[in-house]
């Protein structure tokens, strides 16, 4: 059975992920509507629901035993966060429901540096340079304060 997955963190970073994931595929760029990315309390990133903003992400093809890596990746069975289903745009064809993970808490919060720096990264890679900078901008008050 597959399962359709969207990142939006740090399993945009496909190397990182296939590490994760073997042969798991990317199927698309993707977007969800009236959703934001935020950073939790823990300095790891989450979506939280913000009319007329949209996340854009990575839609996957995901087998069972992927999840269960992910979970373990995602510190669900600690409760840092819960699967969730959500409708995705994928860049090509219709809007489709997808697994996302969700952190338990919204925040507020700032990112670690180093893991916002390799997300970033990965976003600029996989989709630009704006949703890099949405990244950045919840880890700027993170790198100020490490000066």
């Amino acid at each position: 059975m597959s399962v359709n997955y969207f990142a939006y963190g740090a399993n945009l970073d496909c190397r990182a992920m296939l590490g994760r994931c073997p042969n798991a595929q990317v199927l698309d760029r993707a977007s969800l509507a009236d959703h934001r990315v935020v950073s939790m309390r823990e300095g790891w990133l989450s979506i939280t629901p913000a009319e007329g903003e949209q996340t854009e992400g990575l839609l996957w093809k995901l087998r069972e035993e992927h999840l269960v890596a992910l979970d373990l990746y995602e510190e669900v069975d600690q409760g840092l966060y819960v699967h969730e289903t959500r409708r995705v745009d994928p860049q090509q064809g219709d809007p489709i429901d997808a697994l996302v993970y969700v952190g338990a808490n919204s925040g507020p919060g700032l990112l670690h540096a180093e893991y916002a720096e390799r997300v970033a990264a990965a976003a600029r890679r996989e989709l630009g340079e704006a949703a890099a900078s949405r990244i950045e901008a919840l880890s700027e008050a993170w790198s100020s304060n490490d000066h």
